[in-house]
């Protein structure tokens, strides 16, 4: 009698015996979830940690800052980062498998006497390139920045010819951030102004502004001020395709005694990368409690690229206690629901970041932690669903206290998985310190997968 054998893939966390154990928790206070949540460790899976700044030698540097894109035609990320030198900083690239490790070498984007800093990148998908953006100082002002950038191949085969994206009189620009938009084969680039005639370095926060540049990296637009209320500043930016509009969200300074920072937006016209499209203004996160100094920073916008956006951002409890909350909206600019927590720990939570993956309907956001005893940052993770979506919410430690000191988390999403990219300052006397007798910082990633992971079961049919 013969015996057929057939292999039959399930989802690992698919069955519905564990939807109990990944329920929200119950909230612990308005708008806060309850007590983290240890998640079962055969829910998700989580790569080995890489060192993706690989070490130099006879001279290493410290690395900084790493942003993160995805490229999914060629099933692997680019990740940029900028290099502190002893004499000056300029900025570098390593492609990353899907799989989390490094695929070739290392590689300058832009180098040279005067600093470059803070990178930022995205990918066309239509050009198979990325455009990688920057700041760098202007050679004649100590701490005074313009934008620039530089469309490189996905392989690095070549490099165009960096190109200026702003300068102006008595103005440092901060911050830039990029998104490509595919229905245009255009990237927006968005940056932080600051009036270098008050409180300089660095300045005093002036407004947002921005530039289109077109896929062929012909020409840069310089797009009107998007905004110039109250000092705006920390600006994030997402494309969504199926609007054929920008999401951009940032910072306002209020007077402290009123309410501090808060977190607004703005949705933006695809078509010409200026017109705010109405009502205007968004109000995310305005804590109006007078005389409390309850500061939002750092927010970051991610979208599904169908009908979501997800805005998260930290938010100040205290002085040295900080928790990161969030708030999902709707295509059209309206909030679908309110704020709620992501992280309220005693510990200082800090500087996320977010990704979106469309097919499941889920977000990821990253941050770093201040260490119990003062001595360094680890790195958490959150995931969770859109509204309506049966994706599995939990917390999770991407490189929690045994590791040495981490932070500056960024994430990009593949489908399933996220690499997740961190600062790490390397141990003394490590095995990656050893050529070189001293403790550097360096850039380090690792793979994050969600339940989504397959596992064989062989049934019998005798």
């Amino acid at each position: 009698m013969k015996v057929y054998t057939r292999t039959m893939w399930f989802l690992a966390a698919g069955l519905l015996l564990l939807a109990g154990l990944i329920t929200r928790a119950a909230l612990a206070e308005e708008g806060v979830w309850g007590p983290e949540l240890t998640s079962p460790s055969f829910l998700y899976r989580l790569g080995p940690e890489v060192q993706i700044s690989t070490t130099s030698t006879p001279l290493d540097a410290h690395r900084h800052r790493p942003a993160v894109a995805h490229n999914y035609k060629h099933k692997e990320y680019l990740v940029v980062w900028h290099n502190e030198w002893p004499d000056n900083r300029d900025i570098y690239a390593q492609r990353v498998s899907e799989s989390g490790q490094r695929v070739g070498p290392w590689f300058a984007i832009s180098s040279g006497p005067n600093d470059r800093v803070q990178p930022a990148v995205a990918y066309n998908a239509t050009n198979d390139e990325y455009l990688v953006v920057w700041m760098q100082e202007t050679g004649t002002d100590t701490n005074v920045y313009e934008i620039y950038g530089r469309v490189i191949a996905w392989n690095n085969s070549y490099q165009k010819a960096e190109k200026r994206f702003i300068t102006y009189p008595n103005r440092s620009f901060y911050g830039p951030r990029v998104a490509w938009n595919s229905i245009r084969n255009e990237y927006m680039v968005v940056w932080n102004a600051f009036d270098t005639t008050i409180s300089f370095p660095p300045g005093v926060p002036n407004d947002i502004a921005g530039a289109r540049a077109p896929g062929d990296w012909s020409t840069i637009y310089v797009s009107n001020i998007l905004t110039q209320a109250d000092g705006p500043h920390q600006v994030d930016i997402t494309y969504n395709v199926a609007m054929n509009e920008y999401l951009i969200a940032f910072v306002v300074v209020h007077l402290e005694a009123v309410s501090g920072n808060d977190i607004y937006g703005l949705r933006v016209n695809g078509d010409t990368g200026r017109s705010v499209v109405p009502p205007g203004l968004i109000v995310i996160y305005e804590d109006a409690i007078a005389g409390q100094r309850r500061h939002q920073n750092h927010p970051a916008v991610a979208t599904n690229e169908q009908d979501k956006y997800m805005v998260v951002w930290e938010h100040e409890h205290a002085y040295n206690d900080h928790d990161i909350y969030a708030r999902e909206y709707k295509a059209d600019g309206t909030p679908d629901g309110s704020y709620f927590t992501i992280s309220s720990w005693t510990q200082d939570d800090t500087v996320p970041d977010v990704a979106a993956n469309g097919a499941n309907k889920e977000w990821l956001a990253v941050w770093q932690r201040a260490l119990p005893s003062g001595s360094g940052y680890s790195i958490h993770g959150f995931r969770w669903g859109s509204a309506g979506s049966s994706a599995y919410t939990y917390l999770f430690d991407v490189i929690n206290w045994t590791f040495y000191e981490c932070k500056n988390p960024a994430v990009a999403a593949d489908i399933p998985g996220y690499l997740i990219v961190y600062e790490e300052l390397v141990p003394p006397g490590s095995l990656a310190d050893s050529a070189n007798l001293t403790t550097y910082q360096h850039i380090y990633g690792r793979m994050w997968w969600p339940e989504a992971v397959y596992l064989p079961l062989t049934l019998k049919n005798h």
